[in-house]
């Protein structure tokens, strides 16, 4: 009957209509984030701050589907190897799931460059932390860049040539959504140099708050 959202966004609510019935669609927010904000405090830390946050993925067997998303996964990571050689001075990450580790072909990739690894956290949803407290994040699919827009922050899911076909239709999620080298080069270059912001609705991707409250104000408003 009801379907409990992160956001007001319509493009994964029209996919799983497609497969249930569903009566009342009602956006919450993020429970993750609220329980880890909840435990631990997300802040400002001077330890977290970097010039471009790159979220890793669950690698299960269904993310490499298909030689296509394979490939999609790994242009993206050569884009992020190129753009970090031509600007030395920036403060690139990857941060991967902390039941990931980073493969021998990721280290090949960024041999000789400034991009850092982080594959283990030191606490529960370390990566809210990171994400807080730096200035462009980006993925190839992470659900984390949807809840993460509360902050307010620059995000973009890199997907190369559109190979990206597995993760929650992000492909419809246009405004956030970089498909080429050049393309990228120059958000990320607009957003460090002329200090422009990536336009977002707040609301459309994850609301802010804490879900446990409109969830309770959602039940006792039907009782």
């Amino acid at each position: 009957d009801i379907l409990f959202t992160l956001g007001k966004e319509k493009i994964i609510q029209k996919n799983l209509k497609k497969y249930t019935n569903i009566k009342k669609i009602y956006p919450l927010g993020s429970f993750f984030y609220e329980h880890r904000n909840r435990l631990n405090k997300i802040s400002k830390k001077k330890d977290y701050e970097f010039d471009i946050v790159y979220l890793g993925i669950n690698f299960t067997r269904s993310v490499f589907i298909s030689n296509e998303v394979i490939n999609g996964y790994f242009k993206a990571l050569n884009w992020l190897k190129k753009y970090s050689i031509k600007n030395p001075h920036l403060k690139i990450l990857i941060k991967h799931h902390d039941k990931s580790i980073v493969t021998n072909k990721e280290r090949k990739i960024f041999e000789n460059s400034n991009v850092k690894f982080v594959e283990n956290s030191n606490f529960y949803g370390e990566s809210y932390d990171y994400c807080f407290n730096s200035k462009i994040i980006c993925s190839f699919g992470s659900a984390l860049l949807l809840k993460i827009s509360i902050f307010n922050k620059n995000i973009f899911f890199l997907n190369p040539n559109n190979l990206n076909k597995n993760f929650f239709k992000i492909q419809k999620f246009e405004k956030v959504q970089i498909r080429n080298y050049k393309e990228m080069e120059k958000k990320f270059s607009d957003i460090f140099i002329w200090r422009k912001k990536n336009p977002k609705n707040l609301d459309k991707y994850c609301l802010k708050g804490y879900p446990t409250e409109s969830l309770i104000k959602f039940i006792n408003t039907k009782n």
